[in-house]
């Protein structure tokens, strides 16, 4: 290979940014628009099909619907999961027979709580 081919010549005068506006190159807005409307369109049916994969899962669909009959019990159930892993089994069951004997809105602000903490964990 030649090194002069490698070469880009440029007139002297020249503006870099009127050879960018050539409407053959792809820089060019409506190209661009374009591609960016194919793309957006693109993610959102990759989305929509993500969305409608999860909800057609069953064990997904069972845990919307125990959440919308028994709230409080969902999310002691997902609280109390995700603090199974960090407990020793002796402290796991104090945990839980503690929560048990606890007032109702005592356990729910508990509850609560605990889930907003480990939820921020994970950000």
């Amino acid at each position: 290979m030649n090194p002069d081919d490698c070469k880009i010549f440029v007139k002297p005068g020249a503006k870099l940014s009127a050879k960018l506006s050539n409407p053959n190159n792809s820089l060019n807005k409506k190209h661009n628009l374009a591609n960016l409307a194919k793309i957006n369109n693109l993610a959102k049916i990759n989305n929509l099909a993500k969305l409608t994969a999860k909800r057609k899962n069953p064990a997904y669909a069972a845990a919307v619907d125990r959440s919308a009959k028994f709230p409080i019990d969902e999310l002691q159930r997902r609280v109390l999961g995700k603090l199974k892993k960090r407990y020793s089994e002796d402290a796991y069951k104090d945990l839980v027979i503690n929560l048990d004997h606890i007032p109702i809105f005592d356990k729910l602000t508990w509850l609560r709580e605990m889930d907003d903490k480990l939820r921020n964990e994970r950000k």
